[in-house]
């Protein structure tokens, strides 16, 4: 029987990006796939700042824009009757390139390191596959699926089915479900999805039309927002715009015929004489649901096993990538001797917290659309003055409703854990707002960006076990933090971090960041018990 550290199953861009951020710190990783492909599927396509900031730590921020939607390519959403009459609504979004400008003028930490990017699921995960597939510690067994789990105080044996049927067995000290809503690592341990389910049916068209862009006669946007039923026969739905804005997702509510001609579908809705290359079409069913736990014992959930979300805010892939930063460090910290038992049980605190918080995000965005899809859409009239009125009447209803979905930055940004690993503070926390990010290294929070000098991001002081950014003049105290750290066998960097401005966004002269750059701890002077900080930190009990 062969062994390792951790299986992972389920290679979507979660269970991919959990194997490369373990395989780069050394740990032995079997990622086990049923697809010996990838699937050509519009599943999500926008991964937002919070996302690009995990894969600039892991190297690849930068390949991932390359490959993916242009950084002054349009990023706004448009509410129509079609794509050959204005819009009814036009809701204007930083294109990469300017977001990314702005980032380089804020000195405050209210903005990202990295703003948002538009890429395909399916291109990700070809680009994270090849990231995976050159590392030594990382064994890939695509065309094999899980058929049993059984655990025991040393570890998780794994019975893997391959095609053609073989069966293999290995040995491993931890295993990670990252496959999906149907996930059988979760319907193994027994655990169920809490909350609502079979909420409305969707029809989805994935196609490829080369023209369409070309032939639209109204501005670009990455989202096609159809409303309503107009004369044209155009009906409620959605056109999403992939990364290579040659291909499209239509989305519709409810079911087509078995004999409806999708092409004359996709024609009606745009409004559009256009001839597309039907490549799939398919139902989904819309679900919000959380696990009720992430786990058991040696095994964890991750990603869409864990929560399934309508992508109302596009938070399902993104909330599981960041499940993957959590989980990725502790199991490597625990294997590599200096996590304590607490360690691996603070990712179920902290990140069943967040799955809960994100799904009420997803319901009053959801909420909003249901809202602004029952306002009527306003007809054509001859009296233009008359029209414009109508219109603009509208617009004031429906815009701020639908930006509910587009403007989640403190749902994003702004979530903070409560754990045992985190050094809790006395006081009252700041707010915690879903539709408004306030930077703040307050105990459990993601430490804000900031720039250091031109160019130079204070994230790129930090290393990739823990850091200590200190301020002013706490240097002896840092080194002594430091040292305690080291005892435990964690890795430490000591980072300076200068200047008023650079003080005043990190509000303590300490402030202990994570590997996951969540704040552990924070003060202005040496804690009283620096052991003590060292041990809860790392999950040691005491």
């Amino acid at each position: 029987m062969r062994t390792t550290d951790v299986v992972i199953i389920g290679a979507g861009p979660v269970g991919l990006t959990l194997a490369l951020d373990l395989g780069r710190r050394g740990i032995r990783t079997l990622l086990v796939e049923r697809r010996e492909q990838v699937l050509r599927l519009p599943k999500m396509e926008r991964t937002n700042p919070r996302s690009m900031e995990i894969f600039r730590r892991l190297g690849i921020a930068d390949r991932i824009r390359a490959a993916a939607y242009p950084a002054d390519a349009s990023m706004d959403v448009l509410i129509l009757r079609s794509m050959t009459k204005p819009p009814l609504v036009h809701q204007h979004y930083p294109t990469v390139a300017q977001a990314r400008a702005a980032i380089a003028a804020c000195t405050d930490g209210s903005l990202p390191r990295e703003p948002y990017q538009l890429v395909s699921q399916y291109t990700l995960e070809e680009l994270l596959h090849r990231e995976v597939a050159a590392l030594d510690s990382v064994e890939r067994r695509l065309g094999a699926e899980l058929e049993s789990l059984t655990q025991d105080d040393a570890g998780v044996t794994v019975r893997l089915r391959a095609a053609p049927p073989q069966a293999a067995e290995v040995r491993t000290r931890y295993v990670v479900g990252c496959d999906g809503a149907n996930s059988t690592v979760r319907e193994r341990l027994g655990l169920r999805l809490e909350g609502r389910a079979n909420l409305g049916a969707i029809t989805n068209i994935f196609f490829r039309c080369d023209e369409l862009l070309a032939r639209s006669q109204v501005a670009r946007g990455r989202h096609y927002l159809f409303a309503g039923v107009d004369a044209t026969g155009g009906a409620a739905g959605s056109l999403v715009v992939q990364d290579d804005q040659r291909h499209f997702g239509c989305h519709m509510p409810g079911e087509l015929a078995a004999d409806a001609d999708l092409s004359a579908e996709l024609r009606r809705r745009t409004g559009l004489d256009i001839r597309p290359q039907i490549l799939h079409a398919g139902r989904w069913v819309q679900n919000m649901m959380v696990a009720e736990a992430h786990g058991r014992a040696r095994v964890f959930l991750a990603g869409d096993a864990n929560h399934v979300y309508i992508p109302a805010g596009g938070l399902g892939m993104n909330t599981g990538i960041v499940d993957a930063a959590n989980l990725a460090w502790k199991l490597a910290a625990v294997i590599q001797g200096w996590g304590g038992p607490r360690l691996l049980a603070s990712y179920g605190i902290e990140r069943q917290a967040v799955a809960r918080r994100n799904i009420r995000a997803v319901a009053y965005a959801v909420e909003g659309v249901v809202a602004w899809r029952k306002i009527p859409v306003p007809v054509e009239l001859e009296d233009a003055a008359a029209e414009r009125r109508a219109r603009a009447a509208y617009a004031s209803q429906v815009e701020p409703l639908n930006r509910r979905v587009y403007e989640m930055h403190g749902t994003e940004l702004g979530y903070r854990y409560e754990s045992p690993v985190i050094c809790a503070e006395r006081g009252e926390p700041p707010p915690d707002e879903a539709y408004r990010f306030r930077p703040t290294t307050w105990p459990g929070a993601h430490v804000p960006h900031l720039w250091l000098e031109p160019g130079v991001s204070l994230y790129d002081r930090l290393g990739p076990g823990f850091t200590l950014l200190r301020t002013g003049g706490a240097a002896p105290q840092a080194e002594v933090l430091a040292a305690a750290l080291r005892r435990i066998g964690a890795p430490v960097t000591v980072a300076e971090v200068g200047g008023e401005a650079a003080r005043g966004v990190l509000q303590r002269d300490l402030v202990l960041v994570r590997p996951d750059l969540h704040v552990a701890s924070r003060g202005d002077a040496l804690p009283a018990d620096p052991a003590g900080v060292a041990a809860a930190v790392t999950g040691q009990a005491r």
